[in-house]
């Protein structure tokens, strides 16, 4: 198997797989795929390992924006917080 030289290992086209091929597996801080394993970065508020770091980099430099340094659930209360504070409760 060969993967893109655009992957940044994020997992999101064992997702999409219509056959299940592609396998992906988290474990131990580390996310293997296409035969390699990178390591997980950790959320900067609750310490869970969410991504690689190229796949925060792309991201990043693709919104040209900072690295994001929280996970999902932590991003989205982040936002939250800032849309009560702004509009009230």
């Amino acid at each position: 198997m060969h993967y893109s030289l655009a992957c940044v290992r994020c997992a999101s086209c064992a997702k999409v797989c219509p056959v299940d091929k592609i396998k992906v597996t988290e474990e131990s801080g580390e996310r293997t795929i296409w035969k390699k394993t990178f390591t997980l970065v950790e959320c900067k508020v609750c310490g869970k390992q969410f991504a690689t770091m190229m796949e925060l980099w792309r991201a990043a430099h693709k919104l040209g924006a900072e690295v994001p340094e929280l996970c999902e659930e932590c991003r989205k209360k982040a936002i939250t917080d800032v849309m009560a504070a702004t509009y009230g409760r």
